[in-house]
């Protein structure tokens, strides 16, 4: 598996409290080039009912099958190991990641959670300036983000904006691969993983205008994070296609 590159990951939760569970999870490997090499992603049964909808769009049909988080737990934790964990709105993605590996009664290793770098923290030196959700970073650099809010989709453009972040300024991100920590051995068995259906998206909701008129703050991390969950709170429900 890779080693001494980013593992940027992105997970979509049940909800945003302490019982939630993550329900699709994705990781992108990007090289200290800013070079995508690897896009893994599942959907993930939270074993308990999906919460608000409204913010993942994915439905109970398309989890029934998924495999469970104990079923990938392997395999993910080797494509995190020796890298560097990347995710815009950094503290939200470890949380939820910290939270499902201690109900495994499995613990990430401390310099590794500790290493991990924020797109959305970076912004502030990067795009002074501007709001800091996804979107508004993507829109910045003029990346494409289709799908917001699958995690594979999130993962990928979160990579992308990575990799510009790499082009302006790569010296803090080379800092941090030199401390990547390599602790996972024999590689596991590979998971059975689980994709979303196509979806087709309805057009701007009232809900989502609102997130895009958020404005820059100014001021600490928190206030970051705050409006990174308000945007993900107020994202509206894609349409599915139905079958048949």
């Amino acid at each position: 598996m890779f080693t001494d590159t980013f593992a940027v990951l992105d997970v979509e939760t049940t909800g945003l409290g302490r019982y939630d569970r993550v329900a699709e999870v994705a990781v992108v490997t990007v090289d200290h080039t800013g070079k995508q090499l690897d896009r893994w992603e599942t959907l993930v049964n939270p074993e308990r009912d999906l919460g608000p909808q409204l913010i993942h769009g994915i439905r109970a049909e398309e989890i029934r099958q998924a495999p469970t988080f104990a079923d990938i737990a392997d395999e993910l934790e080797l494509r995190l190991s020796g890298n560097v964990l990347v995710a815009h709105n950094l503290s939200f993605d470890s949380r939820f990641l910290t939270q499902e590996f201690t109900r495994l009664g499995r613990e990430l290793p401390g310099r590794f959670l500790d290493l991990g770098m924020c797109t959305m923290t970076a912004a502030r030196a990067y795009l002074p300036g501007s709001r800091r959700g996804l979107r508004d970073c993507c829109d910045a650099f003029s990346i494409d983000l289709i799908d917001a809010h699958c995690a594979g989709s999130d993962a990928e453009a979160t990579a992308t904006l990575l990799g510009c972040y790499l082009d302006i300024d790569a010296r803090p991100w080379h800092s941090a691969l030199e401390g990547a920590v390599d602790w996972f051995g024999t590689p596991p068995p590979i998971a059975r993983v689980a994709y979303r259906k196509p979806a087709d998206w309805q057009p701007p909701h009232f809900l989502e205008k609102i997130a895009a008129a958020l404005p820059a703050s100014a001021g600490p991390a928190e206030h970051d994070q705050y409006l990174a969950l308000l945007d993900r709170a107020a994202r509206p429900l894609p349409v599915r296609k139905q079958e048949g």
